[in-house]
């Protein structure tokens, strides 16, 4: 009898659990388009860098990291979360695009752990 693997979760999944399918699409497009942005710019954003980068008003960033916020609770920008992305996918992982990125299944347990609220990203200690 063949055994089962479990499915690691995507990207888009995780954005989506919280969020809905539709605002875990965006999310997952904002944390492309941040980690597009760092690599770039060669160094972590702030959101000012972020907004300055793509041309965006302060108020249309600050909705699509209020966004995030509401699908990664604990995170405060994308940065953690594009680091990890780049330490497990690769320095290019960006360049797949949004859908191909929102595919990506997860592989990390920390990084899964983190994104579903198992870790807190202050100070890495249970939600």
């Amino acid at each position: 009898m063949r055994r089962k693997r479990s499915q690691r979760p995507s990207l888009q999944q995780l954005a989506a659990s919280n969020v809905g399918q539709i605002a875990g699409a965006k999310v997952v497009a904002f944390i492309v388009q941040w980690g597009i942005a760092c690599e770039a710019l060669g160094h972590p954003l702030t959101l000012e860098e972020y907004a300055d980068w793509w041309h965006a008003s302060r108020s249309t960033v600050f909705r699509e990291q209020a966004r995030f916020r509401e699908a990664f609770p604990g995170e405060t920008t994308p940065q953690r979360l594009v680091d990890l992305l780049k330490q497990e996918e690769g320095e290019t992982w960006f360049k797949r695009g949004v859908s191909g990125c929102a595919r990506t299944a997860l592989k990390g347990d920390a990084i899964i752990e983190a994104l579903s609220g198992g870790a807190s990203a202050a100070d890495g200690k249970p939600a």
